[in-house]
Formats: structure tokens, C-alpha cells, sequence
């Protein structure tokens, strides 16, 4: 009974650290810059009221980022709409997230655009815009990308960026970059099996 005990609590642990904190810091700052205009959540050209969505509309087109997720287990998504002819560098970020470990995926799907690549970026130094470590690389208006698993100490920062080429029409799509823990290790199961076939195993030979 006591290794039982043991094992549904290290899974229940486990599973508390997957699921994160479900909290955004008071301190962090979630900020987007769409061709080098600035703004940053609830303020100035934000047309979006909820605290983590920031919306902006201006002569290039219309761009939505969010952040969701937890201070674990952060994501970030970008949905820019590009009417206007030219390139254009998107970026959103996010600071004073983690403690975290596991992988990050970069998954982009963007159409009408001529051209188009997508990056994503943690940084230790907790920098906006930090660009110390690149967890993501697609070009091509399509495809994914999952870094090498990251173990990532608090704080730290996030930030995603997104370079479309527009030359006709409306180009639109998404980008998002999430830290994802990685599989479950199969290595709890296994104790966990082992010490309930003993148990049966000693019943059994009592009986």
C-alpha cells in the first residue's frame, strides 16, 4: 500500500507541473510590433479590451496576438490580415515567464502572401524582443518546427516573429509558438505495474 501511495503521488505531481500555474506574472509585459510601431497590451493603438489579446490596425492590414497558456507552459499566437503591397516584420513577446521544461513548437500556416518565414525566440536574459536562443526556423508560408528539449529558468522571455512578403490581394495566416512539456516517461507505469503484480503475485501464493 505504501508504494502505491508513493507512485499515484509522484503522478499526481507530475501532472501538476504539466498543467503549470495557470497565472500570468504581474510583472510581465506582452508587447507586439508590426512594422516598427510598437504597442503594447491595453495601450495605445490596442483595440483588443482583454489583458493578453492586442490588436492593431493600420495601413498594412489588421494583426491579433495573444498570449495564453501559464507561466509554465506559455504560448503565444499571431493572426496577421496584410492588405497592403511590400514586407513586413511582425513580432510579439512576452517577459517574466517560467520556470519550464520541455520543448517548444513553432507551427505556421499563412496564404496569399508571396513569400514568408517564421521565427521563435527564448531569451535567459528575461529581454524583450530577446533573441538569445532560437527554438523555431520555417520558411515557407507553411510547417512546423520543435526545438531540443529546454529546461528554462525563471524569468525568462518569449517572442515570436513573423516576415511576409505581400505583392497582390490579402495575405493572412497564423504563427504560434508554444513550450509543451515533453511525454510523460512510461518509466512510472512500469514501477507502478511492477508493484501491483507483486502484490497480486503474494496474494495469490498465500492463497
Amino acid at each position: 500500500m505504501r508504494q502505491v501511495k508513493i507512485i499515484c503521488l509522484m503522478l499526481a505531481l507530475t501532472t501538476v507541473l504539466i498543467m503549470g500555474t495557470g497565472l500570468q506574472s504581474a510583472h510581465a509585459v506582452f508587447e507586439m510590433t508590426v512594422d516598427s510601431v510598437v504597442i503594447q497590451d491595453n495601450g495605445t493603438g490596442d483595440f483588443r479590451s482583454e489583458v493578453g489579446v492586442i490588436g492593431y490596425t493600420s495601413s498594412i492590414g489588421t494583426v491579433v496576438g495573444s498570449s495564453i497558456g501559464s507561466l509554465t507552459y506559455p504560448e503565444l499566437n499571431l493572426s496577421p490580415v496584410i492588405s497592403a503591397t511590400g514586407s513586413f516584420d511582425i513580432w510579439l513577446t512576452l517577459t517574466d515567464i517560467g520556470p519550464s521544461s520541455g520543448v517548444v513548437e513553432t507551427t505556421a500556416s499563412f496564404n496569399g502572401a508571396s513569400a514568408a518565414s517564421f521565427t521563435s525566440y527564448v531569451d535567459l536574459s528575461n529581454s524583450l524582443y530577446g533573441t538569445s536562443t532560437t527554438t523555431g526556423s520555417i520558411t515557407g508560408l507553411t510547417g512546423n518546427d520543435t526545438s531540443s528539449p529546454l529546461t528554462l529558468t525563471s524569468p525568462y522571455s518569449m517572442t515570436a516573429k513573423a516576415s511576409i512578403t505581400n505583392t497582390s490581394g490579402i495575405a493572412s495566416g497564423a504563427l504560434n509558438v508554444q513550450v509543451v512539456p515533453e511525454p510523460i516517461s512510461s518509466t512510472l507505469f512500469i514501477i507502478g505495474g511492477a508493484v501491483m503484480g507483486g502484490r497480486l503475485y503474494r496474494r495469490r501464493k498465500r492463497a
